[in-house]
């Protein structure tokens, strides 16, 4: 088993504590179709201002694309979904008390090997980030130069983070298939890095 990432991996016998998280609604009306030139209220997956859990940050994307964990639309079962990032708003640290989304939470971090949130400081600083994203987004139409650079610098630290998870694997013996998962998660974050070069 992967060593624990933060405050939530635990024994899967013992009570799951109570976990900081992002947390953000999904927006009145998203972008969809061809080009995202039609909108619609909330996702296909989920309504408009469902409360959706975020993970940490997994590609190198800059947080373009979210892990994310709510209640489904037309199931209003929870589900785990990948979604682009501005898909959300009003984005907010809190506290996770209830059962079922610990669990959910838990469950990704131990079977996906993805890290969790380690602390309330670690989530408010990183919504501080979205919503000053946001608020540019609406202002500017695009972000700083000095948000790119710190962005690409964060992009090399997680390909770098790959490769140590890689090499993790296969010294602990993992399956053929972890360890083709990590070569995946290596290539995502390889070519995030280039495109962010070339631009």
């Amino acid at each position: 088993m992967p060593p624990a990432k933060g405050p939530i991996a635990n024994d899967r016998d013992e009570p799951i504590q109570p976990q900081w998280c992002l947390v953000g609604n999904i927006v009145d009306q998203g972008p969809y179709g061809d080009g995202g030139r039609q909108s619609r209220s909330g996702t296909k997956h989920f309504r408009a201002g469902a409360k959706v859990y975020c993970l940490p940050p997994q590609w190198g994307d800059g947080y373009e694309r979210v892990i994310v964990i709510g209640y489904h639309r037309g199931s209003r079962r929870l589900k785990t979904m990948i979604v682009p990032a501005k898909h959300a708003t009003n984005w907010r640290a809190e506290l996770v008390y209830r059962p079922a989304v610990l669990r959910r939470i838990h469950k990704v971090v131990l079977d996906d090997w993805i890290p969790a949130w380690h602390s309330r400081e670690s989530v408010e600083q990183f919504a501080e980030g979205m919503r000053r994203q946001d608020v540019q987004k609406h202002s500017k139409g695009n972000t700083a130069p000095e948000e790119d650079m710190a962005r690409n610098s964060d992009k090399l630290q997680l390909l770098q983070r790959r490769r140590l998870e890689l090499r993790h694997a296969i010294e602990h013996g993992m399956s053929d298939e972890a360890i083709e998962i990590r070569c995946e998660k290596i290539k995502e974050a390889a070519v995030a890095v280039v495109k962010k070069t070339v631009v």
